[in-house]
């Protein structure tokens, strides 16, 4: 079984292969699937207790998941014990931000706008929680989006990623996040653009996940 090296944020970093503490990872997979779940399912026998943090993060195809949930865990009558941690992808860091208006526009709890002024909101929302650390972007559909159809959107106290969703359903767009040097980006393209993949990797021969490396 390859390294999984888990890093925690004041730097430091512990791995959940380890000779020294006797604990082994059993099985490690990728969950995914388009604009709804993306995760890593990561189960490990071990001796001893884990010393986790919630926010302790992996490394996986220069993407960070992240421990937001306090893993699963079985004690053997042997005395060892089995974890299962969830480690999710940065699009989970959009629930935990909820959608507010910023004073342009708004008529109650309502927002008119185009696509483009929609797409600025969800921005500055990630922006107000995570200080310069996502943008949004349409790439070569700028204009589009700019020139779209002004609607009217009931999105007031739904978290981000929920308000991203009924954003892309009404104008018929969908959604991709990428990471790079710590900035994650948004990019938003016509329905369709893209391939959707539903597929569970594992390690192994054949089963498509081979490392998680940092």
């Amino acid at each position: 079984m390859e390294q999984v090296i888990v890093h925690k944020n004041n730097g430091s970093t512990y791995l959940l292969n380890s000779r020294e503490y006797a604990r082994a990872v059993i099985s490690n997979s990728h969950k995914v699937q388009f604009e709804n779940y993306d995760y890593i399912e990561t189960k490990v026998r071990s001796t001893q207790k884990i010393d986790f943090s919630i926010r302790d993060y992996i490394i996986y195809a220069n993407n960070t998941y992240r421990l937001n949930q306090l893993p699963e865990i079985i004690r053997y009558a042997d005395g060892t014990f089995e974890y299962t941690f969830i480690f999710e992808s940065v699009k989970y860091d959009l629930i935990n931000v909820i959608f507010l208006l910023n004073g342009n526009s708004a008529k109650g709890d309502e927002y008119t706008g185009t696509l483009y002024n929609f797409a600025e909101l969800i921005s500055y929302n990630l922006n107000r929680v995570y200080p310069n650390e996502w943008q949004v972007s349409f790439g070569s559909y700028r204009t589009s989006a700019e020139n779209s159809d002004i609607e009217t959107l009931l999105l007031t106290g739904n978290n981000c990623l929920a308000a991203l969703k009924t954003i892309c359903e009404t104008y018929k767009f969908e959604f991709v996040i990428s990471e790079n040097n710590g900035i994650k980006t948004i990019t938003l393209r016509p329905e369709n653009t893209g391939k959707i993949y539903s597929h569970l990797f594992k390690y192994g021969k054949g089963n498509g996940l081979y490392q998680i490396q940092r």
